[in-house]
């Protein structure tokens, strides 16, 4: 599939321009495919049955990572693999062994295919130069943005962000560039960008130093290098670049915290957030500015279940987990996603994604204007409330205290504190949940480093609460249950907020350049901010 074929071949057939029956019909289909074809791989043989009605996915266990990985130790790849694989994608294994999930060519053209899609509802055309600043391969984030770069003849500009130094080499590459249309990253490089562009001196002042710490005793020679490192980028040239971006892609983590201090630069760009994983690819995209994520109803089937749920069929492989379909959704509905996905190498039957989500509109519409012709597209929209591993839940009796059993997510909680504004703004934020124990109650803690001096501390702790009351709506209901029973100093222990210098914020940029030196992606940089602390003797 090439660029300049992209219109003619996509406008032909468009898999996500499909009715709801439409969806259901050709689910239905593709479970009759993928259950039987599946059982010749000892990863579901004797565990699941041929079924062709979503309404029938429930009699399926789920298939957990662990179960495939178990598998390949077992039987070994080449006999749980349904085809030989052309790619592999990998995640980074530094909180474990790495999650690899195969893909044949096959695979990958269905792919490359719906990456083209996506590629059209953003007005790309043959000859585009596309700016991309993930990791290569073993790894999704860049990978993916290279193999549809070269599919649909794209220039692009590779920014491999495994090295500090990969950054400066894609800064110098992109101020040579005569124009840049698209341009791929997680949101925190975004926001480097915008402040290296922004404010070219401290951002020469900052590498100074950090080439000087490395000279040592040659630190007086800190200057003159750094001229000679930074010398071939050309900040006006790169400003007026990107300033003309038509589409500004982000990935990894949601994009809502950051938007306002992204839109700040990219004022001309759409911002659209893309959803997608090593074992999905490609999951959810943002279809329209202000938008919610629209599920991609053509590549894969999505149910949705209690994270509770989920843990208990990890636990017992014959549990059956009674999720709830997309047809059946409902808004304000909350779980984790559960995916079932073709391929031809190994499909997915009811894979637990580790995503935690939230049902936003069941079937929303959207109509895009693409090249003077009007695409309609209706599909479901989520909200990604973050990992499961992140989810603050107080159901269990040991952490339920007073919040009989509420529920925090990470979303939440980013979105609250990035909205602070009136007495200050937050850089970085660490929550630590401390169990009862011997005391009455749960002590939710959060430590708030702000981007400058606060004049009025306690002014911005109130601002805070307030925040995470409006958004954590859960929160808000048990803390005013506690009101009426309990003085404020009870609510300040159970919900605190320390304020600390802006300079403590050097902590954390030494625990980024740690994560990096280990060549961890971009999206994997920012240090754990969700710390569950033993429970208390």
């Amino acid at each position: 599939m090439k660029g300049k074929d992209l219109e003619s071949i996509v406008i032909e057939d468009l898999s996500l321009s499909k009715s709801r029956e439409q969806f259901i019909e050709q689910h239905n289909q593709m479970l009759l495919k993928i259950t039987e074809k599946a059982q010749k791989s000892p990863v579901y043989k004797n565990r699941i049955k041929k079924i062709d009605d979503i309404n029938k996915l429930n009699e399926l266990p789920l298939t957990p990572f662990e179960h495939i990985h178990k598998c390949i130790k077992g039987f070994g790849l080449e006999n749980v693999l349904l085809a030989p694989y052309t790619i592999y994608w990998q995640t980074s294994g530094h909180t474990g062994e790495p999650k690899k999930f195969y893909y044949s060519k096959e695979d990958l053209e269905e792919i490359t295919n719906i990456g083209a899609e996506i590629a059209y509802i953003s007005e790309s055309k043959h000859g585009d130069v596309f700016w991309n600043l993930g990791a290569g391969l073993p790894y999704l984030s860049g990978s993916i943005g290279t193999i549809m770069g070269e599919k649909l003849e794209m220039k692009e500009i590779m920014t491999n962000l495994v090295r500090q130094s990969d950054f400066i080499k894609g800064l110098r590459k992109a101020s040579k560039e005569e124009k840049i249309d698209f341009i791929s990253g997680v949101p925190l490089v975004y926001i480097s960008i915008a402040q290296i562009i922004n404010d070219p001196k401290l951002f020469e002042q900052k590498v100074r130093e950090k080439i000087s710490e490395r000279l040592k005793f040659f630190k007086f020679l800190g200057r003159p290098i750094t001229k000679i490192y930074l010398r071939e980028i050309n900040y006006e040239k790169l400003k007026e670049n990107l300033k003309k971006v038509k589409v500004a892609y982000t990935f990894a983590e949601p994009v809502k915290p950051y938007l306002q201090n992204i839109k700040s630069f990219f004022s001309n760009s759409k911002i659209r957030e893309v959803y997608g994983s090593t074992e999905l690819i490609f999951g959810a995209i943002q279809l329209s500015d202000n938008s919610d994520l629209s599920v991609m109803l053509n590549w894969f089937i999505p149910e949705i279940a209690p994270p509770e749920e989920v843990m208990k069929a990890k636990q017992d492989p014959s549990y059956k987990v009674n999720a709830i379909p997309w047809h059946r959704w409902e808004k304000g509905m909350k779980g984790e996603l559960i995916a079932t996905r073709p391929g031809e190498c190994l499909p997915l039957i009811r894979y637990p994604t580790g995503d935690l989500i939230e049902i936003i509109n069941p079937s929303e519409t959207h109509h895009l204007k693409i090249n003077n012709k009007t695409l309609v597209i209706t599909l479901p929209t989520i909200k990604i409330l973050g990992r499961s591993t992140e989810l603050i839940d107080f159901s269990t009796p040991e952490e339920m205290s007073i919040f009989m059993g509420a529920k925090l997510y990470s979303r939440q909680i980013k979105e609250a504190l990035a909205s602070a504004r009136e007495y200050g703004k937050v850089k970085w934020w660490d929550l630590y949940v401390i169990p009862p124990g011997n005391q009455p109650f749960t002590n939710i803690k959060f430590e708030i480093i702000p981007e400058n001096e606060i004049e009025n501390k306690n002014k911005f702790k109130e601002e805070i609460k307030m925040l995470l009351r409006k958004e954590c709506n859960e929160l808000d209901i048990i803390l005013s249950k506690i009101e009426e029973e309990f003085p404020k100093e009870v609510i300040d222990q159970c919900l605190e907020i320390n304020i600390l210098s802006p300079d403590a914020y050097q902590r954390v940029e030494k625990q980024m350049e740690e994560r990096i030196k280990q060549g961890r992606p971009m999206g994997q940089i920012k240090p754990k901010q969700i710390h569950i602390i033993k429970q208390r003797n």
